[in-house]
């Protein structure tokens, strides 16, 4: 993938390391918000993570929301940080 869809994921990882968590850790947390909402969809699983934060893949609707979540993050904020970042010619949000 591009820079940009690199530099999204390096940004997660850097907020996740500034609340001083483990990639086990946001599997865990994340659980639990599915298990709140009876949704699977919010599981980030630890490979998941890496292949966010390594720019390899970009999170769906359910796990960025789950992310957020866990980073103190509005969805207004994380749509900010992901137009920022976004790959050239990608009009979207991740998904």
């Amino acid at each position: 993938m591009s820079s940009e869809v690199a530099s999204f994921g390096e940004l997660l990882r850097a907020i996740r390391l500034g609340h001083n968590l483990y990639q086990r850790d946001i599997e865990d947390l994340t659980r639990q918000i599915a298990e709140r909402e009876d949704s699977p969809d919010f599981i980030v699983r630890n490979f998941q993570l890496s292949s966010i934060e390594h720019g390899h893949s970009l999170p769906k609707p359910g796990k960025l929301l789950a992310l957020a979540e866990i980073y103190g993050l509005s969805r207004e904020q994380l749509t900010k940080l992901w137009a920022a970042t976004r790959p050239r010619g990608v009009s979207q949000e991740p998904g």
